[in-house]
């Protein structure tokens, strides 16, 4: 039996029992019975095998193919058998070949040293060479999963998970993203957009956004795998009032460091998942109270931290909602009473720390960002502006913070500024 490596047993993993001979599988399963880090790993592909299984059945039980996608399915799987079985075929008649060889060449070496008169024969041996294994593909190989879409090739989304379809205004959608990443840099997010499902999104009404992981016991924290597999747990909190209709729900990557939406090979900066029906609440029920996520540790806001909280101003052609903050020239949109909770993989290795921050300009110019800490000495806010946002309207950015604690930030454009206070703390790090 071969003795394998741990990359040859990971690219074992990822083509599946399936698809090796029975030496194969007993060899794979030799190494697991000895090796704990490749038992875990198996895990992590079996679960999240079973987890995109399980939404793909879902997603096909619910949308039935045509007879012709079924038919180019099909075409493709013959097509896929019939390479492997014609490269088996080559493989056996490389052996054969070199078989051959083999015989060959021990024939030439017998003639060579047959015996002659008053000549020693030399004992001759020949050790035939061990088969190789083909070369694995390294771990987190690009290639070795198949994708739903791609983002500027950084980010590829596998599969989603979504218990239900319909909500009523007020309620929280949580999707789950199962993805992989090129780097820990790169992340999805998720928008909601009111309309049908037509082009363009531009002039559609977003209705809600989220790029930050829920914090709800029920919602998965965003976990990072050896192959650079990511499991994102998005909630979007849906306004209420909200008008009864079909709502688009999307998703997307960008770079967390710069703030740049990554865009699929067509040029789109977001793809449909699905269409979300949202009801109206029946007249004698009461809206419901708005349930904050409860964060992994206590923190508290000191009295000396003047924090600003949202005066629900909202910004021009956006749905109302409570977090909105503006002064009728800029807006922004800020966290509940006033901390923003910073997670861990938003903890840079110098200590400091980013969030995405959106913006909404109502005069002409480009957006400039300053801070400073209020209550200690600390470098300066650090902000990230992308371009290719017009001059009005919406604009995302960053924030960077070099520190916990409280913090003042003032947007610009041209003579129009709004400030306010957040208190800044990280969250889920050393619990």
């Amino acid at each position: 039996m071969s003795i394998l490596n741990h990359e040859q047993i990971r690219a074992y993993l990822h083509l599946g029992r399936g698809q090796l001979n029975a030496a194969e599988q007993a060899a794979l399963d030799a190494h697991l019975a000895g090796c704990a880090d490749c038992r875990r790993y198996a895990g992590e592909v079996t679960g999240l095998q079973t987890r995109l299984t399980e939404a793909m059945r879902v997603r096909w039980k619910r949308y039935s193919p045509s007879p012709v996608i079924n038919e180019q399915v099909q075409a493709r799987l013959r097509r896929k058998i019939w390479y492997r079985q014609l490269w088996r075929l080559a493989n056996s008649v490389a052996a054969a070949m070199a078989t051959l060889i083999v015989i060959l060449s021990l024939g030439w070496l017998a003639w060579q040293t047959r015996p002659l008169p008053d000549r020693p024969v030399a004992r001759a041996t020949m050790t035939a060479p061990a088969s190789s294994l083909p070369p694995a593909p390294s771990v987190g190989d690009w290639t070795a999963l198949p994708g739903l879409a791609t983002f500027g090739d950084q980010a590829k989304l596998l599969g989603y998970s979504l218990s239900v379809t319909s909500f009523a205004p007020g309620d929280t959608v949580e999707v789950t993203i199962y993805g992989q990443t090129r780097s820990a840099n790169y992340t999805f997010f998720a928008l909601l957009f009111g309309g049908d499902n037509t082009f363009p999104l531009r002039g559609r009404s977003r209705v809600a956004q989220t790029d930050a992981p829920g914090l709800e016991a029920s919602c998965p924290q965003v976990g990072r795998h050896s192959a650079g597999l990511v499991v994102t747990c998005l909630p979007l909190v849906l306004p209420n009032p909200l008008p009864a209709g079909s709502y688009q729900l999307r998703v997307g990557a960008y770079d967390q460091a710069g703030g740049q939406r990554m865009t699929t090979p067509d040029g789109r900066e977001t793809i449909l998942l699905t269409t979300l029906q949202i009801g109206a609440l029946p007249a004698e029920t009461s809206p419901p109270t708005p349930i904050l996520a409860p964060t992994p540790t206590t923190y508290s806001i000191p009295a000396s931290c003047p924090v600003t909280l949202p005066n629900g101003s909202t910004p021009p052609g956006e749905q109302p909602s409570p977090t909105y903050h503006g002064n009728g020239q800029l807006w922004t949109a800020l966290w509940p009473e006033g901390a923003v909770l910073i997670p861990p993989q938003m903890v840079q290795p110098d200590g400091s720390s980013s969030m995405k921050w959106g913006w909404w300009r109502g005069v002409e110019g480009q957006l400039t960002i300053e801070g400073r800490r209020l209550d200690a000495s600390a470098s300066p806010l650090g902000a990230v502006i992308p371009d290719g946002y017009g001059d009005t309207g919406f604009q995302p950015g960053g924030l960077i913070f070099s520190t916990e604690g409280c913090w003042e930030v003032t947007g610009k454009v041209g003579q129009a500024e709004l400030t306010f206070v957040v208190y800044v703390v990280k969250v889920g790090a050393s619990q």
